[in-house]
């Protein structure tokens, strides 16, 4: 810790709860970042949502010094919620955490538009803790909802093999491989895995 404060002279001491705790006493509404992994061992779900809870901020660990916090798009999705309008989308990137920086101005998806000479959209559509069939299962959830021009998908972590051994015995995940029609209309629920969200967590304080 003592060698973060040096690198950071800015370095948020606080633990994560304790963050959490006095951020939202500014802004009730914040919540605690939870990857949708967290619905895996859940046999009894109607649905299985592979998205997070929509137009909220979030909370998330800290890092380079400090607890950031960010809204999430119309499906759950670390966007500006604007770029689900664009008439074409030039990248949408599939992947896990490493999507995720502290920032969007930091993010991969904000570097690739900052070279790009058009108006077109960027959208990254990735969450903690994915491995390959939850990323597959996104693509065929969401990217029927825009006309996308690129798909990029990431593959950093040495734990993607494990993850997706926990994902195959999912039966709604294994769905997308053995049915190529298969869909859960996710989009079409994002109130329900809203509620699903709330109901789960508001009670726990296990961060």
């Amino acid at each position: 810790l003592e060698n973060k404060i040096k690198d950071y002279p800015n370095f948020d001491v606080r633990t994560p709860w304790k963050a959490y705790q006095d951020l939202k006493k500014q802004n009730p509404a914040l919540f605690y970042y939870r990857s949708p992994k967290e619905f895996i061992n859940e046999d009894d779900l109607n649905i299985l949502p592979i998205s997070g809870i929509s137009k909220v901020k979030n909370f998330t660990n800290r890092e380079n010094g400090y607890y950031p916090d960010y809204e999430n798009d119309r499906y759950g999705f670390r966007n500006l919620d604007s770029e689900w309008d664009k008439e074409l989308i030039e990248f949408v990137l599939i992947g896990d955490s490493y999507l995720m920086p502290t920032s969007l101005e930091a993010s991969i998806s904000e570097n690739l538009r900052k070279n790009l000479k058009n108006n077109n959209g960027i959208l990254t559509l990735a969450h903690g803790s994915f491995g390959t069939l939850y990323q597959y299962a996104i693509l065929r959830e969401y990217l029927p909802r825009v006309k996308a021009k690129r798909v990029v998908l990431f593959y950093f972590e040495a734990n993607d093999l494990t993850n997706l051994s926990d994902e195959l015995n999912n039966v709604k995940l294994s769905n997308y491989l053995n049915d190529k029609n298969y869909t859960q209309n996710l989009h079409l629920k994002q109130d329900i895995i809203d509620k699903m969200y709330i109901e789960k967590f508001k009670t726990s304080d296990e961060y």
